[in-house]
């Protein structure tokens, strides 16, 4: 059927009708909407094969939102269902998470135990291939999320690759739902210093403040508290008025937390925390890393800015935009940045300025020279325009380059995936968890010996491969680059030059393989609770927190 004839007069009427912009850019408005209905009706007419109208609306919406920032989508009526169930933190789908792989296919990064794919014994590593007769290569996560997804109850088949063998899994979906909080406890430590908390906020969803509450009621049963550590690491954002109401658990109702700014910012001004602080003067630490972003600025950045907490950790993501929902005809929906967030001190964190691009279209930071200070409520100064840095820096892989680089080359994930299932071989995975057994195939010195064997047998072969991926961008290959007379390291060189490194960061890197392996083995309250005695940034805040001393030192101009 041939694409319908579009008008667009009464969006054209409606935006004349607000009265919000002045004639002239009114006129812009005018004259662009009648030039795009008239291509829309011309292509429709006759373009030299059909059209499907939908689509090419979706890639022109596609197209004018990617010039703007990424924060800013159209939902189609699916989408926007899929994006208030997550909102809503209770969906029918799997119980994972995934990455995007080079050759294209995605690789479970996480999976959930009790949920779809830990009942079909789809493994953390595994690579999924196709689901019933859909080639998920080159799949976006959007596409994939919405594949995985659907009711409670219904069935599909996975096709994945694990240890160069291609399974087929049977997965019915369950209902999932999301808590924000996974785990709170005391942190281990000497008895002398007194019992600290610790609670992990993963996401800020709608029950986030709340919970953060209750497990901070609960924890203050257990004995009087010397102090709190709040972990916000890897905790992407979720709803301000959470983050607002977390705040206000240790500040109370008075201070502005975050104040918002947009250009036609119709919502809230200024916010304030609508209930009564539970723990107003109790020590805090709050942990944060390159991945706590948005929402969990705005907690670190209020905490930070009004000298209520030590924000230790590394530099945030710096987001620092605030988007609001806005429906459309027929269902469907848009997210829509509509301000800058600003912190208690009047700074704004968003790193990126995606109204100025460079010559390759990337979004740009602001000069040194062109960053503003601002000063906290007890005189300390602080910079707006690059997320919130930390008041005490910890640098997890104790300033060894080798660590990044063998997470960039996937070294470390494909070793925990081949130690991971090496546990699997030898223990059933239904029956309960063996915690005793976990931590002996744990054992630091067996775990140091095995990386290192896997490291010498893999790591010059990936190498080779992303020098190879290199050239081919310059469009050259491999005889070529020699005859220029490049020259790569032999094999021998390259791997002996990597083991010695990896020696001298032996403490880093044992630490974040032991933990991640721990992840994948573990169900989550007892790896966390685990984790507690292992992280070493854990213990660090647990040192501050429970020294008043050094605690009142980060807080001082």
């Amino acid at each position: 059927m041939r694409m319908k004839k579009a008008l667009f007069l009464p969006v054209l009427a409606l935006v004349l009708s607000t009265g919000w912009q002045s004639s002239s850019t009114l006129f812009e408005y005018a004259k662009n909407l009648e030039i795009f209905n008239q291509l829309f009706r011309e292509l429709g007419d006759n373009y030299v094969d059909e059209i499907p109208s939908g689509q090419l609306i979706k890639t022109g919406i596609d197209a004018m939102m990617a010039r703007l920032d990424p924060y800013t989508n159209f939902f189609s009526e699916f989408q926007a269902e899929e994006a208030l169930m997550e909102r809503q933190g209770e969906y029918g789908g799997v119980g994972c998470r995934t990455e995007m792989r080079e050759d294209g296919y995605p690789v479970v990064s996480e999976v959930f135990p009790g949920y779809a794919f830990w009942e079909a014994d789809v493994r953390c590593g595994d690579k999924l291939l196709k689901l019933g007769e859909i080639d998920l290569k080159n799949a976006s996560l959007e596409e994939l999320r919405g594949f995985l997804r659907g009711a409670p109850g219904s069935r599909f088949d996975v096709s994945l690759e694990r240890e160069g063998l291609t399974l087929v899994k049977s997965v019915v979906r369950a209902s999932v739902q999301t808590k924000s909080t996974s785990y709170s406890g005391l942190v281990p430590g000497p008895a002398s210093s007194g019992p600290v908390g610790y609670i992990k906020l993963d996401e800020f969803g709608q029950k986030a403040a709340q919970e953060v509450g209750d497990r901070l009621k609960q924890l203050q049963s257990q004995g009087s508290l010397s102090g709190l550590i709040l972990d916000l690491r890897g905790n992407g954002g979720g709803l301000l008025n959470e983050a607002v109401a977390i705040v206000g658990h240790f500040v109370g109702p008075e201070p502005v937390v975050v104040s918002v700014k947009g250009r036609n910012y119709k919502g809230p001004k200024e916010w304030r925390s609508p209930v009564p602080a539970i723990a107003p003067s109790l020590r805090l630490v709050v942990l944060i890393d390159d991945h706590s972003a948005s929402a969990s600025e705005v907690v670190s950045g209020a905490l930070q800015d009004l000298d209520r907490a030590v924000i230790a950790g590394q530099t945030s993501f710096g987001k620092g935009l605030v988007q609001n929902y806005v429906n459309l005809p027929y269902r469907t929906q848009m997210k829509l940045t509509t301000a800058r967030y600003h912190t208690p001190s009047g700074r704004c964190i968003q790193k990126l300025d995606y109204g100025n691009r460079d010559a390759q279209g990337k979004a740009t930071t602001k000069e040194a020279s062109q960053i503003q200070s601002f000063k906290t409520k007890n005189g300390r100064t602080v910079f707006e325009a690059g997320g919130i840095k930390p008041d005490a820096f910890f640098d997890p892989t104790g300033g060894a380059a080798v660590v990044k680089r063998l997470q960039d080359q996937h070294l470390l994930f494909d070793w925990a995936t081949f130690e991971q299932n090496a546990y699997w071989k030898a223990h059933d995975r239904n029956q309960a968890f063996d915690s005793a057994a976990i931590m002996a195939h744990c054992d630091p010195n067996r775990l140091w010996a095995s990386l290192l064997d896997y490291v010498q047998s893999e790591a010059y072969n990936r190498f080779k491969k992303q020098q190879i991926q290199a050239l081919e961008t310059l469009a050259l290959n491999e005889v070529q680059w020699k005859q220029y007379g490049g020259l790569w390291p032999s094999p021998a060189q390259y791997t002996g030059a990597l083991l010695s490194e990896m020696n001298a960061a032996k403490k880093a890197l044992l630490q974040e393989a032991q933990l991640d392996l721990l992840k994948r083995l573990m169900p989550s309250a007892s790896y966390s609770a685990t984790a507690l005695a292992l992280d070493p940034e854990i213990a660090e805040a647990r040192a501050i927190v429970s020294t008043p001393e050094r605690y009142q030192r980060f807080l001082v101009p």
